[in-house]
């Protein structure tokens, strides 16, 4: 009976880490994809403004959204 008592306990703890060692590499991933979340975000909203201004007339505003852009990633402006 003490043995069956202890095969349990050495089974309960294997789980429990077994259990524990999924449960962090879930949560290692998850910064990443909020980081990603919020730079799709953010992109989204920058090639929303840079189109509106676009279309409204407003090609000053744009230029200079479009410069930005363009420095950012090392393209020359024009």
């Amino acid at each position: 009976m003490v043995q069956l008592l202890k095969m349990k306990n050495r089974i309960d703890e294997n789980v429990q880490a077994v259990s524990t060692a999924l449960q962090e590499r879930r949560e290692a991933g998850q910064g990443t994809i909020e980081y990603v979340g919020i730079a799709v975000v953010i992109t989204v909203i920058i090639a929303g403004l840079v189109t509106w201004f676009s279309t409204s007339g407003n090609n000053a505003i744009s230029t200079g959204i479009q410069g930005v852009i363009d420095s950012i990633f090392g393209k020359t402006a024009g």
